[in-house]
C-alpha cells in the first residue's frame, strides 16, 4: 500500500479475441520475479484471501506491494508482486485457468501451493455432477460474453476505419514527439503491461492508479477513438527516447492503448475526461481531425459508438451470469474446506517468507 492506498492493475482482461494473459510479461523474471508462488485450488478454497492476507503481511515488514485484480470480478486477487526492502521481487499469483501457470524452474523460481489439501474430497466428490452442471452454465455465459464483445470489437473496426482517413497523423506525431521530450531518456526501451481497465461482470471498471502514481496527468480526450491514436503516438515517441513505461492496454481492443505511465519522470496519459484536480491537465484531439469530412460522417459514427456500447452491455449481462454461477460454485468448495488448518499454514506461510526477507 503507498499512501494509504493501493497500487492496484490487472494483470489479462476479457476482450475481442476472448481472454488475453499478461501474467508472463508481469510476474516473469524479467520483472525481477525470483520467487513465484503459485496457488492451486478450485473455486472458493479462498486463493485471493490467501495473497491479500501475504501482501498485508509484506507491508506489515515495510516491502511495497501491487495488487493485481481479476478482470471478470475487480473483487477478487489474482495476484500480487512484493518489491521487498533488500532488493528483488516476490509473486504470489492464481495459477488456476483461465491464466495457468505452469512452472520452468520448479523448486528453483516456483513454488506450488496446493489449497485442495486441505479440504476434503469425499465432500467435493458427492457434490461432482452439481459442480459439474454449475461448469457448464458458467462456460456458456463467458461463451455468449465473448461473442458480444467481438462483435464490439467489429463494430469498433468500422469506427476506426471511418475516422483515420481524416486524421493528421503528421501533426499528431509533431504533438507526441514534443510531448514526451520532457521525459527521461534511458538507455533500453521497457514497456510492462500495467491495466488499468477491464470489462467484467460488475461492468466497465477503471482503476486511478496512474493518476494517483503521477505527479502530472493528461487527459486525452476519447474523441472517436483518436484518442487511442493519440497514446499510441506518444507511446511509439517514447520509444525513441528509450523510456521505462506502464502501458494499459484497452480490454475490448488490445491492440489500443488507454493509459500510460512514465514512473522516471512521474507523469501520466490516460484516455478519458479530466477529473478537475491541479495535476490534471487536458489534451484535445478534435484539432487532428478534419471537421468538415466529420460532419458526413458523424450520425453513422453516433450509431456505430451506440451499437458498440449496446454490445458490451450485453457482454456484461452475460458476464454478471457467469459469475453468478461462479459464486455457486464456490460454495460447495468452501463447505468442503478446512480453513483453520487453511489459516494456520497461511501464518505459517507468512513467517518462512517475511520474517528471512
Amino acid at each position: 500500500m503507498s499512501d494509504g492506498y493501493e497500487v492496484k492493475y490487472f494483470a489479462a482482461s476479457n476482450s475481442r479475441s476472448g481472454f488475453v494473459n499478461y501474467f508472463p510479461q508481469c510476474f516473469g523474471e524479467d520483472r525481477g520475479v525470483r520467487r513465484l508462488y503459485v496457488i492451486k485450488g478450485g473455486s472458493g478454497t479462498g486463493k485471493s484471501y490467501f495473497m491479500r492476507r501475504a501482501a498485508r503481511c509484506a507491508e506489515d515488514k515495510g516491502h511495497f506491494v501491487e495488487y493485481y485484480y481479476c478482470s471478470s470480478d475487480p473483487a477478487s486477487l489474482d495476484g500480487v508482486r512484493i518489491t521487498l526492502q533488500g532488493g528483488g521481487r516476490i509473486g504470489i499469483i492464481d495459477g488456476t485457468p483461465p491464466h495457468p501457470w505452469e512452472p520452468k524452474l520448479p523448486g528453483v523460481v516456483e513454488e506450488i501451493i496446493n489449497l485442495g489439501s486441505f479440504w476434503d474430497s469425499r465432500a467435493l466428490m458427492d457434490g461432482g455432477e452439481e459442480i459439474r452442471r454449475l461448469q457448464g452454465i458458467k462456460a456458456a455465459e463467458y461463451k455468449a460474453a465473448y461473442a458480444y464483445l467481438a462483435a464490439a470489437g467489429q463494430v469498433c473496426d468500422v469506427i476506426g476505419e471511418s475516422v483515420r482517413d481524416i486524421v493528421s497523423f503528421s501533426k499528431m506525431r509533431a504533438v507526441a514527439q514534443k510531448t514526451v521530450k520532457g521525459l527521461s531518456e534511458g538507455t533500453r526501451f521497457d514497456a510492462e503491461p500495467a491495466l488499468i481497465s477491464s470489462v467484467g461482470g460488475r461492468g466497465e471498471v477503471r482503476f486511478n492508479t496512474y493518476a494517483q502514481l503521477a505527479e502530472k496527468v493528461y487527459t486525452v480526450e476519447d474523441f472517436y477513438g483518436v484518442g487511442h491514436l493519440m497514446l499510441r503516438e506518444i507511446f511509439e515517441a517514447s520509444r525513441i527516447r528509450a523510456c521505462e513505461v506502464r502501458v494499459s492496454y484497452d480490454p475490448l481492443c488490445p491492440n489500443r492503448i488507454d493509459g500510460l505511465f512514465y514512473p522516471q519522470a512521474g507523469v501520466a496519459f490516460a484516455v478519458g475526461a479530466s477529473d478537475g484536480g491541479e495535476s490534471c491537465h487536458a489534451v484535445g484531439v478534435r484539432r487532428f481531425v478534419s471537421s468538415d469530412a466529420l460532419k458526413e460522417r458523424r450520425s453513422a459514427l453516433r450509431r456505430a459508438i451506440g451499437l458498440r456500447d449496446s454490445l458490451v452491455e450485453g457482454a456484461v449481462e452475460r458476464f454478471a451470469g457467469a459469475s453468478r454461477t461462479h459464486f455457486d460454485i464456490e460454495k460447495i468448495y468452501s463447505s468442503a474446506m478446512d480453513f483453520e488448518a487453511k489459516s494456520n499454514f497461511e501464518d505459517e506461510f507468512c513467517q518462512k517468507v517475511f520474517d528471512l526477507t
